[in-house]
């Protein structure tokens, strides 16, 4: 992926010193089933709660386009996906997707056109959500999806290491909440 990043402009500013993970990518989730067994999913993202609670501000990864806006009761809550193209030398391109996820107060809406670390919305603790956290996931596609079922289907990536591949780019999770 390295080749699709090198000639993306990705600058950031530092706007979050503390944070700390609550819940990494992949680390199992027990759930009970409906026959009464447990059944086992894995975390599609990472949790990332401030050290210092406040009116935190999630900010967008990359410059891109808002693709989807929703709500899911028992899920995601409130939650943003965003989208962004990466183009290499070669006249090929792959898409990344990011979701954003326990949402309350949302500051864009589908379609709109977003810059690199612009206010997209609000920390909260909507859906199926315990706590005030940001849920951070990524997923990559070889197309330009058209709608978010196609999101869905595809495989998560872990954001940390994603993030990690690209550190001449000044990348880290401090930079996601303001």
């Amino acid at each position: 992926l390295r080749e699709y990043y090198s000639n993306q402009k990705i600058e950031f500013e530092n706007y979050l010193n503390y944070y700390r993970i609550t819940s990494k990518f992949g680390e199992p989730r027990y759930k009970k089933s409906k026959r009464g067994g447990r059944k086992t999913k894995y975390h599609k993202g990472i949790d990332l709660v401030p050290k210092i609670e406040e009116d935190k501000k999630i900010k967008s990864f990359m410059e891109g386009k808002v693709f989807e806006i929703g709500y899911e009761k028992d899920g995601y809550g409130y939650f943003i996906i965003t989208e962004h193209k990466l183009e290499n030398s070669f006249d090929n391109s792959k898409w990344v997707y990011c979701l954003y996820a326990h949402l309350t107060k949302i500051y864009v809406k589908k379609g709109d056109s977003i810059n690199l670390n612009q206010k997209l919305a609000k920390i909260g603790k909507t859906g199926n959500a315990g706590y005030s956290h940001l849920h951070f996931e990524t997923r990559i596609s070889e197309k330009k999806l058209e709608n978010s079922r196609e999101y869905l289907n595809l495989d998560p990536v872990n954001p940390e290491s994603l993030i990690n591949r690209f550190d001449e780019h000044n990348i880290n999770l401090d930079k996601l909440i303001e």
